[in-house]
């Protein structure tokens, strides 16, 4: 039993040293690192989870105003050409560019943020560009699908529908045909 009490404690021992070599050594590396400031954005120090980051965004914004216009009007637009199927085609593939293009969007504006915003928002790992460019768009382009997917849908049923319509008329006038030569053989013979 004393064995095994020290063998615990041993066992916390080593974890308190590994606790305090890992805090020392990203204390050394947060003070050694000039550039991890420019890497993380200060509202993105401030936050633990996904929804305090999403609280933080600064929404009040010119360029910020204008970017949420840009994905209101983009779901307006979807919305608005649900019937013209080669519009959303096109900004379909435009959404996609513009995600595929994000990164690189990233970085010229993490290189210039200074023209447009008070604060770089823009970290390396591009969550922020994520959150508020990609996502909207990449909603957007399910958007689209499911629309795609309900005209699908419709016109597989009005196809069939009309397939077995005209199965029906066909078997129908056939029976209608042998029930009406039945009819006139039983007119014949009662004369």
């Amino acid at each position: 039993m004393a064995s095994n009490e020290g063998l615990f404690s041993n066992f916390l021992n080593s974890l308190k040293d590994l606790h305090s070599e890992i805090s020392k050594q990203f204390i050394t590396e947060k003070t050694s690192a000039p550039n991890l400031q420019h890497e993380m954005p200060d509202f993105v120090m401030q936050v633990h989870t996904y929804w305090d980051f999403i609280r933080a965004l600064p929404y009040n914004t010119i360029w910020m105003v204008c970017l949420m216009l840009f994905h209101i009007a983009s779901f307006l637009l979807i919305i608005s050409t649900q019937n013209y199927y080669k519009i959303q085609y096109a900004l379909f593939f435009f959404f996609l560019v513009l995600v595929s293009l994000s990164e690189k969007i990233n970085e010229i504006a993490a290189q210039h943020w200074k023209l447009f915003s008070h604060e770089n928002f823009f970290d390396s790992g591009g969550l922020f560009i994520s959150t508020v460019f990609s996502l909207p768009l990449l909603i957007n382009c399910l958007l689209l699908i499911v629309i795609w997917l309900k005209f699908s849908f419709k016109a597989l049923v009005v196809i069939k529908s009309k397939k077995l319509l005209s199965s029906n008329t066909k078997q129908g006038s056939t029976k209608d045909d042998n029930r009406a030569q039945e009819l006139e053989s039983e007119i014949k013979k009662e004369k």
